[in-house]
Order: C-alpha cells, then sequence, then structure tokens
C-alpha cells in the first residue's frame, strides 16, 4: 500500500475516507466551480476589479482546488471561494493605504441593471477597502480572519469597511439608487446565477 494510504496512526486507510470524514476529490472541486462558476467569477471580479484577473484568480483557484487533497467534501465549497479570495490577494496585493488602477465595468454596453451599477460602484472602491468590503461584508468574513488574509490588523479592518461604506453611500446620493437599496443589491448580484 503507497504511503498516502496509511493514517497517522499507521493503520490503512481508504484513499477517500478517513475517520468516517469524507475528503473532496480533484472531481468534487471540479463540479463546485461547475456549478459555483458565476458566483466564484462575480467574487473574483468584485476583488480584482478586472475582467481578466478574475479570470486568473478564477484559474488558479481552480488549479489549486484539483491538486488538494485534505479538504473535507463538506467544505469544498468555501474552500473555493477562500482559494479565489487567496489568489486575488496575491495577484493584487491588497493593503492598507493601496490606491486602485481603473477598474473594468462589470459590462460594456449602456444598459445596467441595478445590480451591476452596484457592483461597478464595489469595483471604483480602493483596492483594500474593496477587498475589506468584499469579505467582510458579502462573504461575512470575520474581522480575525479578514485580517489575517490581508496580513493587517483588525483596526485597519474595521477602518477599511467603515471607508467603504462611507464610498459607497457617497456613489448612490447622486444615483437613481438610495444608499439603502446598494449592499442588498450586490448580495443579491453574487448569489444570482
Amino acid at each position: 500500500m503507497a504511503r498516502e494510504n496509511w493514517g497517522s496512526d499507521m493503520t490503512p486507510r481508504d484513499s477517500i475516507t478517513a475517520q468516517n470524514f469524507t475528503f473532496a476529490t480533484s472531481a468534487d472541486f471540479c463540479k463546485v466551480f461547475e456549478e459555483d462558476m458565476p458566483h466564484l467569477y462575480r467574487l473574483a471580479f468584485l476583488l480584482t476589479g478586472d475582467h481578466s484577473r478574475a479570470e486568473q484568480c478564477f484559474l488558479a483557484g481552480l488549479e489549486e482546488a484539483r491538486a488538494e487533497r485534505a479538504v473535507f467534501a463538506d467544505w469544498a465549497r468555501s474552500w473555493s471561494r477562500r482559494s479565489v479570495i487567496k489568489n486575488a490577494i496575491r495577484l493584487m496585493a491588497a493593503v492598507p493605504g493601496q490606491t486602485s488602477s481603473t477598474a473594468d465595468l462589470w459590462r460594456a454596453d449602456k444598459a445596467q441593471s441595478d445590480a451591476e451599477l452596484s457592483i461597478n460602484s464595489v469595483t471604483t472602491l480602493r483596492t483594500f477597502e474593496r477587498f475589506v468590503f468584499v469579505m467582510s461584508v458579502l462573504e461575512s468574513y470575520p474581522d480575525r480572519d479578514c485580517a489575517n488574509l490581508l496580513n493587517c490588523t483588525r483596526q485597519d479592518v474595521r477602518d477599511a469597511r467603515a471607508r467603504a461604506l462611507r464610498d459607497l453611500g457617497a456613489s448612490y446620493s447622486d444615483s437613481a439608487t438610495k444608499p439603502v437599496q446598494a449592499l442588498p443589491t450586490v448580495e443579491l448580484a453574487l448569489q444570482s446565477s
């Protein structure tokens, strides 16, 4: 029996299960990425503000997931989202005080829904604020996890979230969409397929 088929207690185990837990396989991750493609791509786009970089994050996340061998099957979906986020962080090097480059629009044509306009508003945030907003507000990551992934303090996360919410509120004050409607619209855009 190959070494990877032995448990930590040196007893043989099936390569898929250990102690009654099922581990996600490459096929499981491919299924998650296929089923959740719209959400995972939108997540990558909201983080990067750039279609090309969003594609890079999505594909890198898929490759990492396919190579992963120690994730419980029940965690495959959340692990996939976290993988996309971590790739976006690596690609964009999000740090406090960083300025943003010009963001892409979700769609280039003029006719856009409220959800698309909300996505575009999020991508105009400064890079660090955008990451904090997407991770803490839309993905519901605790401040501690955001700070750990972004390599900053929890206070940096709280400050960035406050700036993001203030900036988003200001961007909606001049539009037909009310600030109160903005957050649910972005969350619905993330959830829709």
